[in-house]
């Protein structure tokens, strides 16, 4: 597996669970009670850490592709 698609799957990961966290959302306005709402919002945390995850792992290596690659010209650029 290339690194660029190892990059770009950690992105598409995070995106996948910053979707799930908006749909969560949705549904926890139209809950009816305070009860269901939290338990909802209880999911939405766990899905944030996890989006967190992701998104701190592709902060790492945004820029380089991948862990173990060094793009010579993304460094001279920074």
């Amino acid at each position: 597996m290339s690194h660029h698609y190892w990059l770009k799957q950690v992105k598409e990961a995070m995106q996948l669970e910053l979707q799930e966290i908006g749909l969560m959302a949705q549904l926890a306005q139209q809950l009816p009670t305070a009860a269901m709402r939290m338990q909802v919002i209880g999911k939405i945390a766990e899905e944030a850490v996890e989006a967190n995850t992701w998104n701190s792992i592709y902060a790492s290596f945004e820029g380089m592709y991948g862990p173990g690659f060094y793009n010579q010209e993304t460094a001279t650029q920074k």
